[in-house]
């Protein structure tokens, strides 16, 4: 049995002289900016969100922000 490593081929697309290792380096640099756009966008409406439903509940809202506060106040513990 003998097992074969392929190594990567370089695709058609790429420029004369430039290296594999570049190559990837370019696609994952364009994959990581579409995902923080991603992100972004996600972040954006989830505060868009959360604002609504402090502005429709304020009493709630409150209430989990002095509970989570509370909490971390006795975890912490300050004194």
């Amino acid at each position: 049995m003998s097992s074969s490593v392929s190594s990567p081929s370089k695709s058609s697309s790429s420029r004369p002289g430039q290296s594999w290792s570049e190559e990837c380096s370019s696609e994952l640099s364009s994959e990581c900016a579409d995902q923080r756009e991603d992100f972004q966008a996600l972040m954006e409406d989830v505060g868009t969100s959360v604002g609504a439903y402090c502005r429709k509940r304020p009493v709630v809202a409150s209430a989990v922000v002095f509970a989570v506060g509370f909490y971390m106040g006795w975890k912490i513990k300050p004194w």
